[in-house]
């Protein structure tokens, strides 16, 4: 069975412990997980980090993690130097 979470509007620092709950949430009892980021519309640096940090605990615990990017965020991690 796979997971999935879709986060939609503005995801920054402000909503960093949310983000981080959401997510810890999602990867609890699935094999995979699917982060659906189509519907954000910006995306800060701190998001970015929890993004990233989740998709390094989902690869050591053996979860196979995807994620789906608006152009947008897409866009954001590209100028930040991070790739999903």
């Amino acid at each position: 069975m796979t997971g999935q979470v879709k986060l939609t509007g503005e995801l920054g620092i402000s909503m960093a412990e949310e983000l981080v709950a959401t997510l810890q949430n999602a990867l609890q009892g699935s094999p995979q997980l699917h982060v659906d980021l189509t519907a954000v519309e910006r995306l800060d640096t701190a998001a970015a980090q929890i993004l990233v940090a989740t998709k390094h605990q989902a690869l050591q615990n053996s979860i196979a993690i995807t994620f789906s990017c608006s152009p947008a965020v897409s866009q954001r991690l590209r100028s930040i130097g991070i790739q999903l």
